[in-house]
Order: structure tokens, then C-alpha cells, then sequence
């Protein structure tokens, strides 16, 4: 394969084309409002971790929704696994 400099443009441009073409393949089109929707999670997240302070909001959760407690606990937990690991 030429460099740029060698007159190979056209060569790397088909090159870059194909790779992206295959990346798309495999993994799917990238949404378009990936961060935005990632600024929302982590508020959403944060909002509910203070929420989960507040002792008359864990009572009332505690005793007219347990199992949606239990949920928000798992997603807020696994949240911060994965802002704190990277995984």
C-alpha cells in the first residue's frame, strides 16, 4: 500500500472505507445522542442515590415497594461498578 505522500490517497481512502464499513458490522450503528444519554443516566443515577438517603423516602420504599427498592439499589449499584471499575 502507497502513503499519502506516494500518491496512495485513494488507496487509504478505500482502505478507511472498508474498515469502517466492517466496524459498523460488527458492532452495530452508534447511537446519535450517545452522550446526552449518558448525561441523563448519570443524573438519573445520582438523583436516585440521594433519594435512597432520605430516611422517609426509604421507609415509604421499604414498606409499599420492596421489590422496586431492591431493583434501584441493583441498577444504582451497578452504576457504580462500572463509573468506578470501567467495566
Amino acid at each position: 500500500m502507497k502513503s499519502r505522500s506516494q500518491g496512495g490517497g485513494k488507496s487509504w481512502d478505500r482502505w478507511y472505507e472498508t474498515r469502517n464499513r466492517r466496524l459498523l458490522e460488527i458492532s452495530g450503528e452508534l447511537p446519535k445522542n450517545l452522550c446526552q444519554d449518558e448525561m441523563k443516566l448519570t443524573v438519573i443515577c445520582r438523583y436516585t442515590q440521594c433519594l435512597m438517603e432520605n430516611k422517609r423516602v426509604l421507609k415509604y420504599l421499604t414498606k409499599y415497594h420492596p421489590v422496586a427498592l431492591r431493583r434501584l439499589n441493583e441498577l444504582v449499584g451497578e452504576f457504580d461498578r462500572i463509573v468506578h471499575n470501567g467495566t
